[in-house]
């Protein structure tokens, strides 16, 4: 299936949001938004990207985040904040002592780093969406499945 990637307003603006709410500070670092239609992956909900030197050459950003726009838009309002800072969060700027030039860096899933989301918003949110998310696919699997035994049928 052919994968069709869109430039997201929403997401920028969400994350605009988030950043100012959560009092998150990027400097002047360059964070693109893509919706990917129907999805990332089908284990993948967003992902924060850091540029390389290519494509930081054709685009100009320092970050690029993908949502799935198949999950994305079943989503609550909440959730979306809850994910896209947990998106966010991934970002990581140092600056090189020797050189004093800026480091675009990610951060792993590492649960000290992502403390500030389960201090402030629990771990509820994430089993949620992982229930969405599996009811999603085992639907898709489910009508993958009929369809297929109606093709047989039909034989």
């Amino acid at each position: 299936m052919k994968k069709e990637l869109e430039e997201s307003k929403e997401l920028a603006e969400l994350a605009e949001k988030v950043i100012k709410e959560e009092e998150l500070n990027f400097g002047e670092t360059r964070i693109g938004y893509l919706l990917v239609h129907p999805n990332i992956s089908k284990t993948t909900i967003g992902r924060c990207i850091r540029t390389n030197k290519e494509l930081k050459f054709f685009s100009d950003f320092d970050y690029i985040i993908e949502m799935s726009r198949e999950i994305w838009d079943q989503l609550d309002d909440k959730v979306k904040h809850i994910l896209m800072l947990h998106e966010l969060l991934h970002i990581h700027i140092e600056i090189d002592e020797k050189t004093n030039e800026i480091k675009y860096l990610l951060k792993d899933h590492d649960v000290k780093d992502f403390l500030i989301i389960i201090k402030k918003y629990g771990i509820e949110w994430f089993s949620s969406l992982k229930t969405q998310v599996a009811s999603i696919y085992e639907f898709e699997k489910e009508e993958d499945r009929i369809l297929t035994l109606i093709a047989e049928e039909e034989k």
